[in-house]
């Protein structure tokens, strides 16, 4: 009985981590996906000025602070010695 209790809480905490890492990785996903403009730049081709569209990455602040949280959560998980596999996709 102690052992299944063992094992249920276990899986509880690696349930917790792995939807923690999922919700982070998300963020910062969706803010780097933010962080791509579409901008117009004129190049010289042959001496004739050519105007094209570009994506550029323009970071955020938002986008910094989903790496940093990350990062974070990644320190804070390394700290419970927990199996490295619960930080994994």
């Amino acid at each position: 009985e102690q052992l299944d209790r063992e094992r249920e809480e276990r899986a509880l905490q690696e349930r917790e981590w792995r939807a923690r890492f999922k919700e982070a990785r998300a963020r910062v996903r969706e803010e780097e996906a933010r962080c791509w403009r579409e901008v117009v730049r004129t190049e010289y081709r042959a001496g004739i000025p050519v105007q094209m569209k570009v994506q550029e990455f323009v970071e955020s602040e938002a986008f910094r602070q989903a790496k940093q949280d990350l990062a974070e959560l990644e320190e804070e998980f390394r700290r419970t010695g927990h199996p490295p596999g619960w930080a994994r996709e």
